[in-house]
């Protein structure tokens, strides 16, 4: 990262006090948490459990008891305890009288774990405090999580009049128990703005934002709801989390990280099956099965590449035995772990070690399912969904690039030529060879040669893209005739088959499912062969699959609200935490897969519909605001009585800053785009060099950015962006200088600023509106107090006089509005979402 120049130095000294009156005193209070007054409580499964899985359950589980007799697989064998001590092991209020805390301090008896590492003071500490505080643990609901979600009645609560939708009844029921109290409705601009950055992922215009503002009717935010469900940007905001859980990236990761050209074919699909509402159970089939399922579809051709996007090498899958497993592993624990919400990557080594009704065998009958997957890249039908412009483009553009190829070829060629004799005749006895950087070379040294070798070089990187991407191939799977055998593997080693164990293709023994299928699996209509991912994908995408509805209605509110009803939205097990709301998500997971027109609240397994079930409750419309009593009950606000705040994620700040400034390009689908980066930002970018893209495209949105495995885009990487080589169920959200840095004082932001000061000017006077609510109105979606107001004009008069080197007033004047719009685009209240 480069220091700051002097220039921006300057304009931190100046701006920052008007800053902090400008953003940082709109809401003081609401948002930043009182100090407690009590203890805080120590969280079981997040500080004790984790100490007692590490330093315990090896000995301590219900497989291996051992001499003390007493396991801690689970909250309740914990407090079951057993042995000679019988449930003293726990005594809650009372850890003097623990015998866990005396075994644990080695004070009369031996000290535990036995040979090995004793725990630390601190986390003794922390276990001993969380039994004085009485022991509390959360225990998971009966039958979780394997269990089939029941529809619950709703529940009654005293204060019936804040109960706007079955939702909002099961969140305040528990919201009473605890003594919680809700907070209050959000304003309708903090509302406006957060409906808007949920489900398209860029602010309001002002045009959007005024006609919500002025429209008085009671149902204004419900048609605002349907009117952003309807936009196409939804697809692409909802589509990069699905993106993040698949691990979509357009190279393989490897150390040549080579080019996957074809890739974003599956991002459109996505984006479209989103737009369309497509129903989750037919997308999912389509990923896991289209081929088979769906033949004559060109979606489901294109959803199958969902099968090609694991790391690695990607050339050589169908004859490298070693990268195939690898890829059949990936899969296989990428399909559990985003459609099942188990995490089952250990049990390909053995036994789960937490998650006990998971078996080693589980794991290879499931990794048998996709045994039989050929990789293959195939022709598009009729096409695919390419626009003829589309197709025009990629024959146009190749009988441009081809030519330049051909040049460049020639010129190596020759030069290649002139360094093979000039180093046969300096080393005879030798064969001569050359490599591509020695024809560099020797090219640059004739000053016009060098300029048209740089030239041919640029041109061809700018229409390669084209060329590769627009080519009418898919990336995809077919079924072979005969699938390969697959045996189970002795501690996951593929070189240690145990072949006395075939695995054929099954369901994991937890699911109650009955014997597992025969070799010869049930014919399924319309398949041209195989079945056997058919089988898999109808089987997940079931609404009697017990795992599949709850996993994505808990992602859905997971988005939402920062947070899911279970908090490890990729993990339901024993590892993961236990849900929240466990009705409400029972009531969620069923309405989900409901055949539409059954019930008021019946989605039919659309998402859509799922999103205004959330969206209209008054659980989603509350509040940031903080509560002192409640805080001190719920720091961590699990049972939501206030609305989260959180942090844009990377894409979501790159394309708000593009939308504010009006550079925003609204273009969708297509190849990846590879917007300008400084020398500094390419400096570990090493053979793999990053594109080209016009001024245009460089502009579009942040999910049509090139995704290279090994180089991920600077500034969505400095607001934790995903690691592409594996699925990211929840973004982390750091606070770190290179963040401020990477707006404040980088070309992009300081251009993106100026361009937003030009159409504050442009707008005012279109508008009829002053510069500072404009400015506002566009960044916060809101106007500012009367005191900001004052502030800002003062700002902006004395910020113009220190440019008094400028001769023209108006050139002063949007000097200083740019410095203003950069304040803004850097404030807390532009970052962050209430």
């Amino acid at each position: 990262m480069r220091r700051p120049n002097f220039c921006v130095y300057s304009i931190l000294l100046i701006a920052f006090p008007a800053a902090l009156l400008l953003t940082a005193n709109a809401k003081p209070q609401q948002n930043a948490a009182p100090p407690r007054t009590k203890e805080a409580p120590v969280d079981f499964r997040k500080e004790v459990e984790p100490i007692l899985e590490a330093s315990c359950l090896s000995c301590h589980n219900g497989a291996n008891k051992k001499e003390a007799g007493f396991s801690i697989e689970s909250v309740e064998t914990l407090f079951k305890g057993g042995g000679k001590h019988g449930t003293r092991i726990i005594v809650p209020g009372k850890p003097e009288e623990s015998m866990l805390i005396s075994y644990l301090r080695g004070k009369g008896v031996t000290q535990m774990p036995l040979g090995a590492q004793p725990l630390s003071d601190g986390q003794i500490q922390r276990i001993a405090d969380w039994i004085r505080q009485g022991a509390k643990a959360e225990l998971p609901p009966t039958g979780w999580p394997f269990a089939r979600p029941v529809l619950p009645p709703i529940p009654s609560v005293k204060n019936s009049a804040w109960v706007k939708t079955p939702i909002d009844a099961f969140i305040l029921e528990k919201m009473e128990a605890k003594g919680l109290v809700p907070a209050p409705p959000a304003e309708k601009t903090t509302l406006l703005r957060r409906v808007y950055m949920d489900l398209l992922g860029v602010p309001p215009s002002l045009a959007e934002a005024l006609r919500y503002m002025q429209d008085s009717a009671p149902d204004a935010y419900e048609k605002l709801v349907d009117r952003l469900l309807a936009d196409p940007r939804y697809g692409e905001r909802w589509g990069r989390h699905w993106l993040d859980l698949v691990r979509y990236a357009d190279s393989d990761g490897t150390e040549q990280d080579r080019t996957r050209p074809r890739m974003w074919r599956y991002r459109d699909y996505v984006i479209r099956s989103l737009n369309q509402d497509k129903p989750y159970d037919q997308f999912l089939k389509e990923q896991i099965a289209g081929d088979e399922l769906y033949p004559t579809e060109i979606d489901s051709a294109i959803a199958t590449t969902y099968l090609r996007l694991a790391p690695g090498e990607d050339a050589r899958l169908n004859e490298d035995y070693n990268q195939r497993h690898n890829v059949l592993v990936d899969v296989t624990d990428n399909t559990c772990a985003v459609m099942l919400g188990l995490t089952v990557g250990c049990t390909r080594c053995h036994d789960h070690k937490i998650d006990r009704k998971l078996h080693q065998a589980d794991y290879y009958r499931l990794y048998a399912f996709f045994g039989g997957m050929q990789f293959v890249d195939s022709p598009i039908l009729n096409g695919g969904n390419d626009s003829d412009a589309k197709r025009r483009l990629y024959s146009n553009t190749l009988s441009i690039l081809q030519p330049l190829r051909d040049e460049r070829k020639e010129m190596r060629e020759r030069y290649k030529a002139v360094l093979l004799s000039e180093k046969a005749q300096k080393e005879p006895d030798k064969k001569p060879r050359v490599n591509e950087y020695e024809i560099d070379r020797k090219i640059d040294e004739v000053p016009e040669e060098k300029a048209r070798r740089e030239m041919l070089d640029s041109q061809i990187a700018l229409y390669t893209p084209i060329v590769e991407g627009y080519e009418p191939l898919l990336t995809t799977v077919r079924e072979k005739q005969e699938a390969l055998k697959v045996y189970f593997l002795n501690r996951g080693e593929l070189n240690e088959p145990d072949y006395q164990r075939e695995m054929k293709p099954g369901f994991p023994a937890v699911f109650n499912e009955g014997k597992f299928l025969n070799a010869k699996l049930a014919s399924i209509s319309g398949k041209p062969r195989g079945g056997r991912r058919a089988t898999l994908a109808n089987w997940i995408a079931s609404a009697d699959n017990p795992m599949t509805a709850k996993v994505m209605v808990n992602r859905i509110w997971h988005y939402h609200f920062g947070r899911g009803v279970v908090d490890t939205p990729s993990d339901f097990g024993n590892n993961g935490d236990t849900p929240s709301h466990f009705e409400l998500l029972n009531w969620l997971a069923v309405q989900f897969t409901q055949a539409e027109g059954s019930g008021d609240n019946a989605c039919g397994w659309r998402l859509k519909k799922l999103h205004r079930l959330i969206l209209l409750s008054n659980t989603y419309r509350q509040s940031s605001k903080h509560s002192p009593t409640n805080t001190v009950i719920d720091p961590e606000n699990r049972y939501l009585w206030r609305m989260n705040r959180l942090r844009l994620e990377g894409e979501a700040v790159r394309d708000s800053l593009l939308a504010v400034s009006g550079r925003l390009n609204s273009e969708m689908g297509g190849p990846g785009v590879f917007p300008p980066l400084t020398e500094e930002e390419l400096e570990g970018e090493g053979r793999n060099r990053w594109g080209k893209s016009s001024d245009a495209d460089a502009n579009r949105r942040s999910v049509y950015i090139f995704q290279r495995r090994t180089f991920p885009f600077p500034i969505v990487e400095a607001y934790d962006g995903p690691d592409t080589t594996q699925s990211c169920p929840v973004r982390p959200r750091t606070t770190v200088v290179p963040q401020v840095l990477a707006l404040f004082n980088s070309q992009f932001g300081r251009d993106l600023a100026s361009n937003f000061a030009r159409k504050v000017e442009k707008m005012k006077t279109e508008n009829n509106m002053d510069t500072v609510d404009i400015a506002y109105w566009l960044a916060f979606t809101r106007r500012p107090t009367e005191k900001q107001r004052e502030r800002a004009g003062k700002f902006l008069f004395e910020q113009s006089q220190r440019y008094y080197t400028i001769s023209n007033v108006k050139a002063r004047d949007l000097k200083a509005l740019t410095d203003f719009c950069h304040i803004l685009l850097n404030s807390n209240e532009f970052l962050y979402l209430d």
